[in-house]
């Protein structure tokens, strides 16, 4: 009998671990539709524009009048998604949300894009 129990509590424990596992590795809804959105994102984007935005936000780079254009086509949520997403967010959010700021203002502004 004392066998018994025993095995039925190792195949309990090992029951209650699967399912802690499954819980912890399972994405959340929120990730998905994250993830989601941001590839839709991509898709709306040309390369050559999302470079030309990544430069400008984390390096010293210019946009073009096209992708300015795209830019504001493609949505502020986009925008944001986007630059949020990248790795160097990270390591200075404040200042890359600031650059980001500058780069869509600059683009919805009444004054004349860059060129």
């Amino acid at each position: 009998m004392g066998k018994l129990n025993m095995n039925i509590s190792a195949i309990l424990v090992l029951f209650l671990a699967s399912g802690i596992l499954l819980v912890t590795l399972k994405p959340t809804r929120a990730d998905s539709v994250s993830k989601t959105f941001v590839s839709d994102c991509e898709k709306n984007f040309t390369q050559k524009c999302g470079i030309q935005v990544y430069d400008s936000v984390y390096k010293t780079g210019t946009l073009s009048k096209d992708c300015c254009i795209k830019l504001v086509a493609m949505g502020r949520p986009c925008h944001d998604a986007l630059v949020k997403q990248n790795p160097e967010f990270k390591a200075n959010p404040s200042k890359a949300k600031a650059k980001s700021d500058q780069v869509w203002n600059a683009c919805v502004s009444p004054s004349p894009p860059p060129k």
